[in-house]
């Protein structure tokens, strides 16, 4: 009777010491049961951040952060024009002395404006047009210490002093061809509508309507080695001969035009002098 009473009162002390989460009557095997925890704080998150818009299963809904996606647009770069879309441009100013009648408006100034522009157009036009005659007059190079036959070429026993000899002409590159030639056909229309647009000279001055009918005249010369350059450098088989034959005639066409329009330069140059002289 006396053990009966150690083993109850020993029970109940147990209940009244240990909690009802690890001590568990109803407990067959024993065992302590653990409930869920019922804290709705969230649970440390891993080393890596995920942004997620669903909410969690827990009481209250997670906070989502919202990441703006900007839509970035592809850029292509605009292909340059193929021989087979080019537009053919040329030069049209004036053809006589009667088409030039007029009067300079806004004096001298704007005339010598208007040629520093025609200037610098032809400026431009000359370096594409270089770049393109040194791309058809590409040069193989071969080094030469001592005679030999290279095919049909024969080097002698005493080479060039630089020790290269060229045994010929590379093929002009296409993509530098096209580049080249889509750039003058930027600059021919400009050096049109610059030229056009100078103010003509007033009838009585027959001298400097006179430069105007040349320069005019060389100007309109630059169409038909133009068109045969358009001609050489359509491909696929580009022919070096033809490319630099052409080119070189539009070159010096080129340089007769600059020395007439440097010419009616001096001469509006000079006749602002005279009239500042009159004045004064």
């Amino acid at each position: 009777m006396a053990s009966r009473n150690f083993i109850l009162a020993l029970l109940a002390l147990t209940f009244l010491v240990l909690p009802p989460s690890i001590a568990d009557p109803t407990n067959a095997a024993g065992k302590a049961t653990v409930e869920p925890s019922t804290d709705s704080s969230p649970s440390p998150t891993s080393s890596s951040t995920q942004f997620s818009s669903s909410s969690s299963s827990s009481s209250s809904p997670a906070a989502s952060v919202d990441v703006p996606v900007s839509s970035s647009k592809e850029v292509t770069p605009a292909a340059g024009p193929s021989a087979g879309t080019r537009q053919s441009s040329t030069l049209n100013p004036p053809s006589s002395a009667a088409a030039l009648q007029g009067n300079v408006q806004g004096g001298a100034p704007v005339v010598l404006q208007g040629l520093h522009d025609v200037g610098v157009s032809v400026h431009h036009l000359q370096e594409m047009l270089k770049g393109l005659l040194y791309e058809a007059q590409r040069q193989d190079m071969v080094v030469v210490a001592e005679p030999n036959v290279i095919g049909p070429m024969i080097i002698p026993a005493i080479p060039n002093p630089s020790g290269m000899m060229s045994i010929g002409y590379l093929p002009p590159r296409k993509k530098w061809i096209d580049y080249f030639m889509s750039q003058i056909e930027e600059i021919i229309p400009m050096l049109d509508h610059e030229i056009n647009s100078l103010p003509r000279p007033s009838q009585s001055e027959s001298e400097l309507l006179q430069a105007y009918v040349e320069m005019f005249d060389a100007a309109r010369g630059f169409n038909q080695p133009w068109s045969r350059l358009e001609s050489a450098t359509k491909g696929p088989d580009y022919k070096n001969q033809d490319i630099s034959v052409a080119g070189s005639e539009l070159w010096f066409q080129i340089e007769k035009f600059k020395k007439l329009k440097d010419k009616v330069f001096k001469m509006v140059k000079a006749e602002t002098r005279q009239k500042k002289k009159k004045e004064s």
